[in-house]
């Protein structure tokens, strides 16, 4: 018999009620399904190590982002900065949709009025 000494996390139980809606959510902003790759192959594998994320959809694709702080200014910097339809003034017109998202209870609320600057505040469990 052998022993390790690294242990490896255990995988998590997702809510499949948060499964059906993601992938309800996904069919509905991801219009091409070549583009539905992100959230099979990343999201999901992501989501059995992180319990509560939040999640980024928008016409090509899905971006999960674990509730760090690190993590949530990296995607302010890296991708609200650079997408033109989550400007303020344009933002009743985006498809894109952001959520806060928890496997254990499968809640999903949609953040809305987010932009760069204020989305720590916005996705913080707390909030």
């Amino acid at each position: 018999m052998s022993t390790s000494i690294f242990i490896e996390k255990p995988v998590q139980q997702i809510h499949p009620s948060l499964i059906n809606r993601m992938k309800r959510i996904l069919e509905e902003v991801v219009i091409h399904s070549k583009f539905h790759c992100d959230f099979y192959k990343k999201d999901l594998k992501a989501m059995e190590q992180c319990s509560k994320f939040a999640w980024f959809v928008y016409d090509c694709g899905t971006h999960f982002i674990p509730l760090t702080e690190d993590a949530i200014h990296s995607f302010e910097n890296e991708w609200i900065c650079s997408i033109d339809d989550l400007k303020p003034n344009n933002l009743a017109k985006s498809t894109d949709r952001l959520y806060v998202c928890n496997t254990r209870t499968g809640n999903m609320t949609r953040i809305h009025s987010y932009k760069n600057g204020n989305l720590l505040s916005k996705l913080s469990p707390s909030s």
